[in-house]
């Protein structure tokens, strides 16, 4: 590359290739600064050379002058900027130079790098305006009749030296609305509007100011701007199980956005409110209201990659606060800001031992999530090139602030209180704990009682059904029944059936089928069967490829048939009810299904019963299957089928169904009661007093484990001095009621082990294959639960002091580094913080900022026209940090009461100061989302106030009338309506950008909401007159009256309808979508 290059310097300097000369002021310059300033410039001025002004390029460095006009070849410039190592070439990152640019610079050297002689010199970065500390300086001593505090002065004094005059105040009504719209994101009511505008007084603004900034409103409407600085998000739904978040924000971060609006209306100050985000638990580690501001941190939270974490937590911090971009030095010393690679990783050691908890807020409610320092000795090593893999584990960074603001953080560790590093001791921890284990132990005692009476119930049926004589009980093998067809199979009839397929024959007296392949095998019946009729037969799987099916069908009609089967399909055995088309296609109900035992080998007795389309399955006399067939059934033959099998079949009895016969009806859910017998009623007495026993081992467990809890309480509070007692007694009488407790619990599991084994050793005997294995499980489980209760009885009688603790113990100090840097961010010695809070706030209340690059006060936004107003402003706020105070500070000046509407008789103004930079009249701004939605629940009289909470679904925004900002956001989720109007963007937010759609449009005169609001609105205006009405709705929805022509079109539009109440619906929904609703105006 460098060869070429030079060959195109040499082909340059032949003049085959002349062109226009360099301009080094438009060429050269630029270039310098944007690939070489950042290492040669006032910054840095690595190797003593700067490159960004000409007298000090040819001054040059350490290595001596860096070019030799005239010789472009003999430059040590060119020479390093087309090195062909890349550990040599310059500059050290990004891509090199082009061929063009390296020619641009070797044509100024040829021809002798001319420069003009009077350039300036780049000032020293530290003396950029934003990093001097604002200074109080006199009010300027311009006046004008719209005058009203010192801010008008220093903006009228900007005004007349430019020639500007400022447009009339606003309307009275309008005016009103503007304050409430930016006080309290709501619009003033009618009666409000109407109050304020027969006040004629000259304080009748300001006691309408100070009524908004005691109103709970206030705070709620400035904890949406403040969320959107300090990037306020819910759990953005990654989650492994449970509230386990992985990454952005944490579940309950929702009390961090609750204390913002406490905050705010308590008027707690801005330094104090930096703190309390930075370091609440530092400067406040017993205080959950407190505790709740360090959300701030947990916001950032990123399980899986702390570095990701801590990066976000510097960036938006940085931000947020100080107005500066210290993110871009995590690479590389800072591009334009004097702020270094290493400044960036001290920085970092401010939060490199925080770590976010969840803990007991109250009883009853959502964890708190909060910060602590969990990992205080951990090291903060540079990353490479900003690269994580990297560490430089040769030397570890202590916390510390850039350099640039000549200041030392004074950094002294906090030495916690006891709940602060182990939380399970709080009162409203050990309270939470109880109550759990008091609301098991009530569980358990319910439990029990319930058991109670089931064994008493289970008793008292087995003692009725032993008292009632055999003839009050009727047995349906006793009720006189017309015999179709018995058939004991002493051979196979050919006159009563007929061989479809399979290889059928008569062994031992039994019908035997022994083609075991996975398809039907079938006989069937040359008679016919009744319409209601009961059908008993032994059948028998002997074995078969795989479903291992054997069935009994009726209702024949060629292929098609109904049909009953037992299946010893290994992965489930099953009674199956089948129903079979005259495709031979096949279906099986689920309700005609049930789970039974078969065996091969194994006979069992098969009993069907059909009355009309009811049909019941015994199977061993026990009543497993009660369905409902199709409303279409037909009687037909009767058949005997394999499936997959080979079987065989005996002994059966085909009868016209007794009247008498009982047949049970099938559930909804196609369950069915059990049919009673001794033996069965005795198994229900034994199963009832197993589960007592039980229930009373889980009632005696669960009152131990409450006792271990209150004696282990007792004991910590003892050993960490929260009360006094003797320790050893205690510890003795806590580690005693632990055993007591373990000792319940291994005998509540012994008892279980016990009965699963008695339960499987049943379930065996009836012949099911799988239980033998279960069965050894079983036992082995049982020996082991033996064993455990033996060992825990041998601790029983100890002496010993040792029992588990409560919970988790923390560090016992916090480092007290965040807290360091909180104090310093809003101390005297930093210019910042006050700057940038003021311009946030000020941009909110006139729509554009007083520094135009609000997260960057760095070396690329310069001094502010209005810097004097911007310093005299951070200086009050400064004296208290009330931001109260500085939001009546500003809304009761004149300029924020000057009209929006640039006269005819401004014309100059607007020549002069097209973008309204001197502020000679408001701007108009179009509402914020969350005031647009809010105003429309205000005017419609359906406004929730309820105050702070979870969040509530973003789904629910046009039906839950509560405050838009409880609902929730995230980067997945946000409510549709709130996204279309712009709502906050929660990644990055500092100043929201509005946009002009015509789905905004759409919403405004389609949605529910609006339309809802805009019926209940009209319906609550009381004005028959329709001159009338339209006042009212103009003064509600608009905080203004009617023009007359307004007015006259409103009425003439009302008399359109003939339907009057849907006309004022309309022309509320009208008025709804009005610009000047929309808009502050």
């Amino acid at each position: 590359m460098k060869r070429w290059i030079l060959s195109v310097m040499a082909w340059a300097a032949s003049g085959a290739g002349a062109a226009e000369p360099v301009d080094y002021l438009e060429q050269v310059k630029p270039l310098l600064v944007e690939r070489c300033a950042s290492c040669h410039g006032a910054l840095a001025q690595r190797g003593g050379l700067r490159l960004d002004a000409a007298q000090l390029i040819l001054r040059g460095g350490d290595s001596g002058r860096p070019l030799v006009p005239g010789q472009p070849a003999a430059s040590l410039l060119i020479d390093r900027i087309t090195a062909a190592a890349a550990e040599e070439r310059m500059p050290p990152e990004g891509e090199p130079l082009n061929a063009e640019q390296v020619e641009i610079l070797a044509a100024w050297i040829r021809a002798g790098a001319v420069a003009p002689t009077e350039e300036p010199i780049p000032a020293d970065p530290r003396e950029h305006w934003a990093f001097a500390l604002p200074t109080a300086i006199p009010l300027p001593a311009d006046d004008a009749k719209w005058v009203r505090n010192p801010i008008d002065r220093f903006v009228l004094h900007q005004q007349r030296e430019r020639g500007v005059e400022v447009v009339p105040d606003a309307e009275r009504g309008i005016l009103l609305r503007r304050v409430y719209l930016d006080l309290a994101g709501l619009p003033p009511t009618r009666d409000q509007l109407l109050t304020f505008l027969a006040d004629d007084s000259p304080a009748a603004l300001e006691r309408a100011v100070d009524g908004l900034l005691a109103s709970p409103d206030y705070g709620l409407r400035w904890a949406r701007h403040w969320m959107d600085v300090w990037r306020y998000s819910d759990p953005s739904g990654y989650l492994m199980g449970g509230n386990d978040d992985i990454r952005d924000s944490r579940a309950h971060i929702w009390r961090w956005r609750d204390w913002i609006i406490d905050s705010l209306n308590e008027d707690k100050g801005y330094d104090r409110m930096v703190v309390e985000m930075l370091a609440g638990d530092e400067v406040a580690p017993a205080d959950t209201q407190t505790l709740r501001a360090t959300g701030f941190l947990a916001r950032n939270w990123y399980k899986f990659n702390r570095n990701v974490w801590l990066d976000n937590t510097i960036e938006h911090a940085s931000k947020a606060f100080l107005g500066l971009t210290v993110n871009c030095a995590r690479c590389h010393d800072h591009k334009y800001d004097p702020l270094a690679q290493t400044e960036y990783f001290q920085l970092r050691a401010i939060f490199e031992a925080h770590d976010v908890r969840d803990e007991t807020y109250s009883v009853g409610s959502d964890p708190l999530v909060r910060v602590f320092d969990a990992h205080g000795k951990r090291p903060t090593y540079l990353f490479l090139q900003g690269d994580e893999r990297r560490p430089d584990k040769t030397q570890s960074f202590q916390a510390g602030v850039p350099a640039l603001f000549d200041a030392r953080l004074r950094i002294e560790p906090v030495t916690l209180p006891v709940v602060a590093y182990y939380p399970a001791l709080s009162t409203a921890a050990q309270a939470a704990t109880r109550q759990k284990h008091q609301a098991k132990v009530r569980k358990a005692a319910t439990a029990l009682a319930t058991a109670e009476k089931r064994v008493a119930a289970a008793r008292q049926k087995l003692a009725r059904f032993v008292e009632t004589s055999p003839q009050e009980r009727l047995r349906e093998e006793d009720v006189e029944e017309t015999v179709v067809v018995v058939d004991p199979f002493t051979e196979l009839a050919p006159d009563r059936w007929q061989i479809e397929d399979g290889d059928w024959e008569i062994v031992e007296g039994r019908l035997q089928q022994t083609d075991g392949a996975s398809r039907q095998r079938r006989v069937v019946s040359r008679f016919s069967h009744p319409r209601d009729f009961g059908a008993q037969l032994t059948m028998r799987v002997s074995g078969g490829a795989e479903y291992r099916s054997i069935g009994f069908g009726f209702d024949g009609q060629g292929k098609a048939m109904h049909a009953v089967y037992l299946s010893a399909y290994p992965g489930g055995s099953k009674i199956q009810v089948s129903l079979q088309n005259g495709s031979g296609v096949w279906s099986y109900p689920q309700q005609g299904m049930a789970a039974l035992p078969v065996r091969l080998g194994r006979d069992y007795r098969l009993e069907v019963r059909v009355r009309d389309r009811l049909l019941n399955v015994l199977v061993d006399q026990q009543l497993v299957v009660a369905y409902l067939l199709p409303p279409d059934r037909v009687p037909g033959q009767v058949s005997l089928w394999t499936f997959s099998a080979s079987g065989s079949f005996d002994d059966l009895r085909l009868t016209e169904l007794a009247q008498q016969a009982t047949l049970r009806q099938p559930s909804a859910n196609g369950s069915i009661a059990a049919v009673d017998t001794k033996a069965g009623l005795q198994r229900g007495v034994e199963d009832a007093e197993n589960a007592r026993i039980l229930a009373k081992l889980s009632a005696t467990t669960a009152t131990a484990e409450l006792t271990s809890l209150v004696q282990r309480q007792r004991a910590e509070r003892t050993k960490f001095g929260l009360e006094t007692g003797d320790q050893a007694e205690r510890a003795k009488a806590a580690c005693r009621a632990e055993v007591a407790a373990l000792l319940a619990s291994k005998i509540e599991q012994e008892m279980r082990a016990h009965q699963r084994v008695e339960q499987l050793g049943r379930v065996q005997a009836k012949g099911d294959g799988k239980a033998a294995g279960q069965l050894a499980q079983a036992e082995k489980a049982l020996a082991a639960a033996v064993k455990a209760v033996a060992e825990v009885r041998q601790r029983a009688n100890t002496d010993s002091e040792e029992y588990q603790p409560l919970g988790v113990v923390h560090p016992t100090t916090s480092t007290g580094r965040r807290l360091a840097w909180a104090r310093w961010i809003t101390g005297d010695s930093n210019p910042l913080a006050a700057r940038v809070a003021v311009n946030q706030i000020w941009q909110r209340h006139f729509g554009e900022p007083l520094v135009e690059r609000m997260f960057d006060f760095g070396l690329r936004s310069p001094a502010p026209l209005h810097q004097q107003l911007l310093d005299w402003l951070a200086v009050g706020l400064r004296r208290d940090w009330s931001m109260k105070r500085l939001h009546r500070r500003i809304v009761t000046s004149g300029v924020y009461r000057l009209g929006s509407a640039a006269s005819a008789g401004e014309i100059g103004n607007r020549e002069d100061d097209p973008d309204n930079e001197l502020l000679w009249r408001a701007h108009v701004r179009r509402m914020d989302a969350e005031v647009v939605r809010d105003s429309l629940l205000r005017v419609g009289g359906s406004l929730d106030k309820t105050l702070g909470g979870p969040p509530v679904s973003h789904t629910l925004g046009q039906t839950v009338p509560r405050r838009s900002l409880f609902f929730r956001q995230d980067k997945e989720r946000q409510m549709v309506f709130l996204s279309l109007f712009d709502g906050a963007k929660v990644n990055e937010c500092y100043r929201r950008m509005p946009t002009v759609a015509p789905q905004q449009a759409l919403a405004m005169y389609n949605s529910r909401l609006a339309s809802e609001q805009a019926i209940q609105l009209a319906d609550q205006v009381q004005e028959e007159n329709a001159g009338a009405f339209v006042v009212a709705l103009f003064e509600t929805i608009l905080s203004r009256g009617a023009t007359p022509q307004e007015s006259r079109e409103c009425v003439a539009y009302l008399q359109e309808f003939g339907d009057a109440r849907r006309g004022r619906h309309q022309l509320a929904l009208v008025l709804l979508n009005h610009n000047d609703f929309l808009s502050v105006r």
